[in-house]
């Protein structure tokens, strides 16, 4: 069973949010440590705990490991969803005042995106929704990711797949 609280620790987060936002990537112990400001003998703690628990892969590349996000793993996928919602939480309190609703679909919704993906979301505006896409400009800069918006009619949000931000 996985030990929810210990991922509340900073550093944990931390792994795994560097992790989870490079999922082709491949990390050595060293590089995990020194991205995260933490010790080599905590990374490997953390990245061996992570493995057990099937969010982290471990792969030999000669006579070192090298450390991945699993984004196969289903537990994995809701930790990645979990980061892009905390992401977005900002954006999403500020485009309250322009949608009724505000989906987020594709491969954010998924829990199979990157940081290089783009996130996808689909709106059923309000009257004055134009000012949405400003402030879907200005959070693309802080997030560093491009965020597309499709405006949809009730209808076709009810019908959509994704998770329901607003």
């Amino acid at each position: 069973m996985v030990d929810l609280p210990k991922y509340f620790d900073r550093h944990y987060f931390m792994v795994l949010k560097l992790l989870s936002d490079n999922p082709r990537r491949r990390f050595y112990q060293r590089d995990v440590a020194r991205l995260v400001g933490i010790s080599m003998e905590a990374a490997n703690r953390m990245l061996k705990l992570l493995a057990d628990e099937g969010l982290v892969r471990i792969e030999r590349k000669g006579k070192a490991n090298v450390y991945r996000f699993d984004h196969t793993s289903p537990l994995a996928k809701h930790v990645r969803i979990l980061f892009n919602l905390a992401d977005l939480n900002d954006f999403s309190l500020r485009a309250m005042r322009y949608v009724k609703r505000l989906l987020l679909v594709g491969k954010c919704a998924e829990g199979t995106d990157s940081a290089l993906d783009p996130v996808e979301m689909l709106a059923v505006p309000r009257r004055r929704y134009e000012r949405l896409f400003e402030e879907a400009e200005k959070y693309e800069a802080r997030l560093g990711r491009e965020i597309v918006i499709r405006l949809a009619s009730e209808g076709e949000a009810s019908e959509a797949v994704g998770i329901a931000l607003v």
